[in-house]
């Protein structure tokens, strides 16, 4: 069997090639940025998340607008069970907190166990109204 020898080779000018380079790392073309952030729709919001009265030491707290589910925030627990969000949604929200992710990426010594129901917005029980402005020194209390 002979090798093919009279084959051509197909080259594209660079420049026919940026707009679908600009379209694939576009924001509208990813599904990202259908609803945009504003300040009129987002809040801070900080403080401490405990189990059976003692800080958690790590994992993560999602804030989940109850009217638009697709509004939401997710930040870390630090190990003295402290969080901070910049950009939680505004109004009536649903409660989401996780352990697991310690056992993960962090200190495992720091994983606290806490019931898998906390996990799960719409399960866990925990709801906050979020106002404009700051929100500090919110505590959840998990049992």
């Amino acid at each position: 069997m002979k090798p093919i020898e009279n084959h051509r080779t197909w080259r594209i000018p660079w420049w026919l090639l940026l707009p679908a380079v600009v379209m694939l790392f576009s924001p509208s073309a990813a599904g990202c940025g259908s609803r945009r952030r504003s300040a009129d729709d987002r809040a801070a919001i900080s403080g401490t998340v405990t189990y059976q009265g003692k800080p958690l030491r790590g994992g993560s707290i999602t804030f989940i607008s109850e009217t638009q589910p697709e509004m939401r925030v997710t930040c870390m627990i630090q190990p003295n069970g402290s969080f901070s969000a910049a950009d939680a949604p505004l109004g009536n929200v649903l409660v989401a907190v996780e352990t697991h992710s310690v056992m993960l990426g962090g200190d495992p010594t720091h994983y606290v166990a806490i019931p898998n129901h906390y996990a799960h917005a719409g399960r866990s029980g925990v709801t906050y109204h979020i106002d404009s402005g700051q929100n500090r020194k919110v505590t959840f209390q998990l049992e």
